[in-house]
């Protein structure tokens, strides 16, 4: 098993089933919304993915690789035609 965390900011959140597994390894309350959602603030990383992998869990990152000015560059070159994109590019770092 591997929990994604996602960095939106200052923090890392985590969806769906990787939200159930981290909300009962970590103790933590569910963010508000309908679908699992959970996270931590980035200060607290090495602590929080410490106990998950003592949980014998797999710990990736997920990180944001363009800035919402790139993206909206990126938008502004898209041919017109083309679906414009929405989301900032991200990739996995660990």
């Amino acid at each position: 098993d591997t929990i994604l965390l996602f960095k939106t900011g200052k923090f890392y959140e985590i969806f769906h089933m990787d939200a159930d597994r981290a909300v009962e390894v970590l103790d933590f309350q569910y963010m508000k919304g309908t679908d699992a959602h959970a996270g931590f603030p980035e200060i607290s990383y090495g602590q929080f993915t410490d106990r998950l992998v003592r949980a014998g869990l797999k710990v990736a990152r997920v990180e944001q690789t363009e800035t919402p000015d790139m993206l909206k560059e990126r938008k502004q070159r898209t041919p017109r035609g083309q679906k414009k994109p929405t989301v900032m590019n991200r990739e996995v770092c660990s």
